[in-house]
């Protein structure tokens, strides 16, 4: 990540073990944050208050290793001289917290993702709780206590997909103002880092008015947005540059962990440049926001580059030069099959990528839409093209992955032709067109 120039990644890791220690001084007990807590492998959305409950409980020994392991990372991220985005308090609280305090002032969030109410439908303090301050520096004094001083940047989303329960943009000024209060209580150099992610997943609810409400609620310059998928839905051109709040230009590229190639190198060449030239810009980097990463690496390698341009790059020379830095060697066969795929698999012209919409890897059906922007026969001949190039080319084990991995898109498009020959043979009702 240093050498890559990564210098401002989230370190959310034991933050469930802090929140244990904070609502046991309230008085819950295990079983209460076991009803609270999600199982490791959906943490995320437990952390931002999309679900409940869902694969826990956490084990006492799972929560201490946690701990040990964000030690680790904080020293080694202080060694290279990394700031961490520390986890802060949003407002979702265990449910089981209406038992010590009856009185307490909250609202539901809506069901998410079709999971039972009883996993989702989160409680959600109302901002005028004093325990939503209170719990905000608590959290935070609790990191403070366990890991010292480390940063001043802290993240919170509260409304992740899903929507407040009424627009007022009183509201929602109100929770934004309380989540800083909780954070700045705590650390009063902190700043609150958030995605902005939400503004693009419920556009129709989150209108500019409504955005400016929320984003104002904390004074400018101590709020950081993500414009997480910036590269396909930006949001600062329709926010004022969020509105005078600083913002990261961040490339998001993989949802769910898809494999697949895809990417969009001509948008990633231009995109951050138009966003610093943007009138009144208040963008101060680049990022990664990626659900996965481990495909695809020439799209994560480029823009990793983009935070050290001020112009946009000429693609030609610069996918070259990777070919041969990758496999340490210049050969013609391979930057012929790498220019096939620069000009089509990976130059998605719009952002609505199919990303894992594959006709062969989803349950069997006949009305499935996989629509691919290229032509299949730019991957065949790209995967023919690095054939010919193993026979002079050093039989490295990345040439290895890139073939197997250029191999298996050449069956995943052909599957795709079979698949659209299937479904129109069965449309007009002569499956012998099928064979």
């Amino acid at each position: 990540m240093a050498l890559q120039g990564i210098n401002f990644p989230l370190a959310f890791t034991g933050q469930e073990e802090m929140w244990r220690r904070v609502y046991s001084k309230r008085g819950l007990n295990d079983d209460d944050l076991a009803g609270f807590f999600v199982g490791p492998a959906f943490l995320a959305w437990g952390r931002m208050g999309n679900i409940r409950r869902w694969d826990g409980p956490l084990s006492a020994h799972w929560l201490n290793g946690q701990v040990e392991l964000q030690h680790k990372i904080l020293e080694r991220m202080a060694s290279l001289g990394i700031i961490p985005i520390l986890p802060a308090f949003g407002g979702i609280v265990p449910e089981a917290l209406q038992r010590i305090y009856p009185q307490m002032k909250y609202s539901r969030l809506q069901s998410w993702s079709h999971f039972p109410d009883n996993m989702t439908r989160s409680y959600l303090l109302d901002p005028s709780d004093p325990l939503y301050v209170s719990l905000g520096q608590e959290f935070i004094h609790e990191m403070q206590a366990e890991y010292g001083s480390v940063t001043h940047f802290y993240n919170a989303d509260t409304f992740n997909e899903q929507r407040p329960n009424t627009s007022s943009p009183d509201f929602v000024r109100e929770v934004a103002n309380a989540t800083y209060r909780g954070m700045i209580q705590a650390d009063s150099e902190a700043i609150w880092v958030m995605q902005g992610w939400l503004f693009v997943y419920d556009s129709d609810f989150w209108t500019p008015a409504l955005i400016e409400a929320f984003l104002t609620a904390a004074p400018l310059g101590r709020m950081i947005l993500l414009d997480l998928d910036a590269d396909s839905y930006p949001v600062y051109n329709n926010t004022q540059s969020f509105f005078g709040q600083p913002f990261i230009w961040c490339m998001l590229h993989n949802y769910g962990a898809v494999e697949g190639l895809y990417g969009r190198l001509s948008e990633v060449n231009r995109g951050p440049v138009w966003a610093r030239n943007f009138s009144q810009s208040t963008m101060i980097g680049v990022g990664l926001s990626p659900e996965g990463i481990e495909q695809n690496e020439i799209i994560y390698e480029f823009m990793n580059e983009m935070s050290w341009r001020t112009t946009p790059t000429d693609l030609n020379f610069w996918v070259a030069d990777f070919v041969d830095r990758r496999y340490g060697a210049v050969n013609a066969e391979a930057h012929l099959a790498f220019r096939s795929l620069q000009t089509s698999v990976w130059d998605r012209p719009t952002g609505d990528a199919n990303q894992g919409h594959y006709a062969l890897t989803r349950r069997p059906r006949l009305d499935l839409v996989e629509p691919i922007w290229y032509d299949p026969s730019d991957v065949y001949f790209a995967l023919e093209h690095l054939l010919n190039a193993t026979q002079t080319l050093p039989q490295s084990p990345i040439l290895m992955y890139d073939l197997t991995d250029l191999g298996r898109q050449a069956l995943q498009v052909a599957f795709h032709t079979v698949y659209g020959t299937f479904q129109e043979a069965v449309k007009v009702q002569n499956l012998k067109n099928a064979t």
